[in-house]
């Protein structure tokens, strides 16, 4: 019985094999024979399914014993090696989604975290200004909620009580000025004006006096007590208001030169799932954390719901207010080797070919993750976003790629106009034709220049052959120019110097 389970088993997965290996081999048919459907085309050669590189003049049989596919005239991207052409339903069944590169608005935010403390302007403490004892206590606990004018406590103070009582004589004899000397003598204890006069109608000395709330808030330290002895010295409460709260930040050394106080600050918190709160740069201070290496800030956001409390961790992002902008894709579109970085365009229907970009930072611009492309795409370009790794491993693209990692090892010459030149940075804008090696249409690139050519006087609107080189940092600086039909150039061969190496 067994042995019968194990047969119909493997008869099971024998089919799923076959079926599997018809599925993958009518894929990788379509996958080459693409816009192949005229028979009125002329046919150029046969290429093996599996391996396009396996060209013969005539039908015949691959290696792999499939059937050669034909190749017809005006499939140029196959030829070439460096393209890939897919059928609408290879398109579909892989997944192949694209977006249009874009500018979009770029800063350089710091990311950082923090803790909820209180808004110390908001906080005030509760003294007595004479010794004295507390009758009755109104607040009972840290955290009570008060309210400004709310009765915290009353005070039996000798001192006071002996004010009050010459403060009746003086009344009764109606001299003037020994009243208003009383009065002042009571304020200075820290009575207000109201209890004041009414001491003054009173009939007998006052044998309390009543301490009110100076401000709205909630109780965060309580060292008072029922019948406890207080002095001048002595912290009776503290109130603070939350309606507003700190947020302490640490920022690293590196990014100390971005921050400014009309930064945008973003924060989120765990209990406030999908929610981002605003605040501002309340206080950058002057010194750094010896230990930490980092700079203290101080950020300030409204707290009138509630929502906050001290001690809450959160995760800040300070937003420059200075942005540039600049061509962005989805992050997901970039492919990233050890030795360089490239995209997949679509650049017409069904046909899709790699181009090696410079990319820069990362981050949510425009909505979503995408990622800043500093050499190599222009704002329109189409770039795949999905099932791109498929694409690039494509064994039509090795040409395309080899001609890629060659253009790595030297020097890469090309024909443009200088149109700008920013001394401060070492920078040149120039406006090339098409690069070949790099895959590169004709349009506008920022290089940075080597040390050796920034004294070279560039002449904007002039025609020029340049020579970029890739350096450590992956970017293409320039290492070589000449004026337009002039072979000798204006500086000898030198090993390419990255942006990191200067």
């Amino acid at each position: 019985m067994r042995r019968g389970y194990a047969v119909v088993a493997g008869l099971a997965i024998v089919a799923s094999v076959s079926a599997g290996l018809g599925i993958f081999v009518g894929s990788s048919m379509d996958w080459t024979s693409a816009g192949s459907g005229s028979a009125e085309s002329e046919v150029l050669y046969w290429v093996a399914p599996m391996d396009p590189s396996f060209r013969r003049d005539a039908p015949g049989k691959s290696p792999m014993g499939m059937d050669l596919v034909p190749v017809y005239a005006g499939q140029d991207a196959m030829q070439s090696g460096s393209s890939v052409v897919l059928s609408p339903n290879v398109i579909n069944s892989i997944g192949v989604r694209t977006a249009t590169a874009s500018v979009e608005p770029i800063s350089e935010k710091i990311e950082s975290v923090g803790f909820v403390g209180y808004d110390e302007y908001g906080s005030s403490q509760v003294h007595l200004r004479t010794e004295g004892w507390i009758k009755k206590l109104n607040i009972r606990a840290i955290g009570d909620p008060v309210k400004k004018g709310d009765l915290l406590f009353t005070v039996y103070a000798p001192e006071v009580t002996v004010a009050s009582a010459d403060l009746i004589r003086a009344v009764r004899r109606n001299d003037k000025q020994a009243e208003q000397n009383i009065r002042i003598q009571l304020q200075n204890y820290g009575i207000d004006s109201a209890q004041i006069d009414e001491m003054a109608r009173a009939n007998t000395p006052a044998r309390v006096f009543k301490v009110y709330a100076p401000q709205s808030g909630v109780v965060t330290t309580l060292e008072a007590a029922d019948g406890m002895y207080l002095q001048p010295d002595s912290i009776a409460l503290t109130l603070s208001d939350m309606s507003s709260v700190w947020l302490m930040v640490d920022v690293f050394e590196q990014d100390i030169a971005r921050l400014s106080k009309n930064s945008d600050v973003l924060a989120s918190f765990e209990h406030l799932p999908g929610q981002v709160l605003e605040g501002r740069i309340d206080y950058i201070y002057p010194e750094l954390d010896a230990v930490t290496r980092t700079l203290p800030v101080r950020l300030h956001f409204d707290n009138s719901e509630g929502v906050l409390r001290p001690n809450m961790f959160g995760r800040v992002t300070i937003i420059p207010s200075e942005m540039r902008r600049a061509v962005t894709i989805p992050a997901s579109a970039l492919i990233r080797t050890g030795s360089s970085d490239r995209v997949i365009l679509q650049t017409e229907d069904g046909t899709f070919q790699p181009r090696m970009v410079t990319p820069g930072l990362t981050g949510r611009f425009g909505g979503g993750s995408r990622t800043e492309i500093l050499q190599g795409l222009e704002a329109g370009e189409e770039v795949v976003t999905s099932a791109q790794f498929l694409i690039d491993s494509e064994s039509s693209l090795s040409a395309g790629l080899a001609r890629m990692s060659s253009a790595q090892d030297g020097p890469i010459w090309g024909d443009g106009t200088v149109t700008n030149f920013d001394a401060e940075t070492n920078s040149i804008t120039i406006r090339h034709d098409a690069i070949e090696e790099l895959q590169w249409p004709a349009m506008e690139t920022t290089f940075a220049v080597r040390a050796d050519l920034k004294n070279y006087a560039f002449q904007i609107e002039k025609p020029i052959e340049f020579a970029i080189a890739k350096g450590s940092d992956k970017r293409f600086s320039l290492v070589d120019l000449r004026d337009a039909k002039d072979q000798n150039s204006t500086s000898t061969p030198a090993n390419t110097v990255g942006a990191d190496e200067k």
